[in-house]
């Protein structure tokens, strides 16, 4: 197999594009057709057309998984999930008010384009989520390794816990905030809140879902991938503008086909009208 079509090869299994399960790149069957590179085994405009609506509508992410058993806060739609911050675990050299603001943020991005709402409480007995700063072995079976090891986790639905390392350097601001090590303190939030609501991780990288975040990085806006998984499970905000997204993580799959292959997404358009046609 050709460099190019080994490469296309693996890019195609990466976002699960109708593959067989235990299909390896080298095994799959490249061919080319009018400058398109296809896999013989999945019609053209099948591969066409999942390219197209993966950049252009909100299906179902293929980077993303929820949890195995699709787990979800279940209310009547739309409804309002309360958080209390547990003030017996919180951090000395952050404020309060900075703290809260930074969730307050967090949970605004997810409420934008699901119709879930979330308001703050006092009591953390009453409320649905409980957020606090944690060290070490903390009664939870998930014991925290201090700086550098994991940053943050939170339960599923509807168990409603989020728990931060309290032996990492937190940040609200990186200007004021020099330490090598420093931790955004929004993009964490934002991405243990979509663990809160159901989601897994995702596998692109500028996904709030990814895996991992760096030292002194922030990432708090929503890719239309994130924004596809949530509404899987919830449906959309009526209020909701897809054009408000970041669409880089999906588009990118596009340009990288297109680098390695020299196909233009009209010529793709085209060849699937003319291939939908045939078929008729």
């Amino acid at each position: 197999m050709a460099t190019n079509e080994l490469a296309l090869a693996k890019l195609v299994q990466e976002f699960n594009f109708s593959l067989p399960v235990g299909t390896k790149p080298e095994d799959l069957d490249m061919s080319e057709v009018n400058g398109i590179a296809v896999h013989k085994k999945v019609p053209l405009h099948v591969v066409v057309a999942t390219l197209y609506d993966h950049v252009n509508k909100l299906s179902p992410s293929v980077h993303h998984s929820v949890t195995e058993n699709k787990s979800k806060w279940e209310r009547p739609s739309p409804f309002t999930l309360t958080y209390a911050f547990l003030m017996d675990h919180m951090i000395d050299y952050l404020s309060l008010a900075d703290i809260k603001s930074a969730f307050e943020r967090s949970f605004s991005r997810w409420s934008a384009v699901i119709p879930v709402n979330f308001t703050e409480v006092d009591d953390d007995r009453f409320s649905d989520i409980s957020i606090g700063f944690f060290e070490g072995d903390h009664g939870d079976g998930d014991p925290f390794e201090g700086r550098g090891g994991q940053l943050a986790h939170a339960t599923w639905p509807e168990i409603g816990m989020l728990h931060l390392d309290k032996g990492e350097r937190w940040s609200v601001d990186f200007e004021k905030e020099k330490a090598k090590s420093a931790v955004d303190l929004e993009s964490v939030a934002t991405h243990e809140i979509g663990h809160l609501l159901g989601l897994d991780h995702s596998r692109a990288k500028k996904s709030v879902m990814y895996h991992s975040i760096g030292w002194r990085t922030k990432k708090v806006n929503l890719t239309v991938d994130d924004v596809a998984a949530i509404q899987a499970l919830y449906g959309a905000n009526p209020n909701f503008n897809v054009t408000s997204l970041d669409h880089s993580s999906s588009w990118s799959i596009v340009m990288e086909v297109r680098r390695l292959t020299g196909w233009t997404l009209l010529l793709g358009m085209i060849v699937c009208l003319i291939s939908v046609i045939c078929n008729k």
